[in-house]
């Protein structure tokens, strides 16, 4: 940039533009939260959704898991498997849904038993059928770790599901694509 002296401000180009400066997903998820606030803010204060409404509907799905126990431990197993698959962000709120609808020890044990299944998938597709999609989502996070990863492997899998800024996604997509073997990730995925 060059300084004008007589205005005493910067003159000239100010350089390329790099873009948004928030990534237009946040941006989305944002505005989804915001869609979703507003819309449960509306609902409630119309009377079309109230507390009562909630614990029915509660009552109404252990009524389901006590009937059909295994249909309903599948369903919670699938939709956590086929979630992972999508890279949709929503393991932890499927998981306190399970806590709510199953119980506590009942949704750990389906939990962790559906977490590690869903990780063994992704970490599957991402070395098959969706390793382009996969990789071109991990890609920045593969390059920070390649020369690390190859030294401990097995180390670095822990570290990276037990990091909160990791994105759950990369701790089962990063080591596919840097040639960790199946056996040590799935005991790394299972602790």
């Amino acid at each position: 940039h060059a300084y004008d002296r007589v205005g005493g401000g910067v003159t000239g180009d100010l350089g390329p533009r790099r873009g948004w400066p928030v990534p237009p997903v946040l941006v989305a998820w944002m505005a989804a939260a915001v869609a979703i606030l507003v819309g449960v803010t509306w609902a409630t204060s119309a009377g079309l959704l109230t507390w009562a409404m909630a614990v029915d509907a509660r009552e109404a799905a252990r009524d389901f898991v006590s009937r059909y126990a295994i249909a309903a431990y599948a369903g919670y197993v699938a939709l956590f498997v086929v979630m992972a698959l999508a890279l949709f962000p929503a393991q932890l709120w499927i998981i306190v849904f399970g806590a709510m609808v199953f119980g506590f020890w009942p949704a750990l044990t389906v939990s962790w038993a559906a977490a590690l299944l869903s990780s063994v998938a992704v970490f599957l597709a991402a070395r098959g059928a969706l390793a382009g999609k996969y990789r071109a989502k991990a890609g920045r996070y593969l390059a920070r770790v390649e020369q690390e990863f190859q030294r401990d492997q097995f180390s670095w899998m822990l570290a990276m599901r037990f990091v909160p800024i990791v994105p759950y996604f990369v701790s089962n997509v990063a080591p596919a694509f840097l040639g960790a073997r199946l056996p040590p990730f799935m005991v790394a995925a299972g602790i």
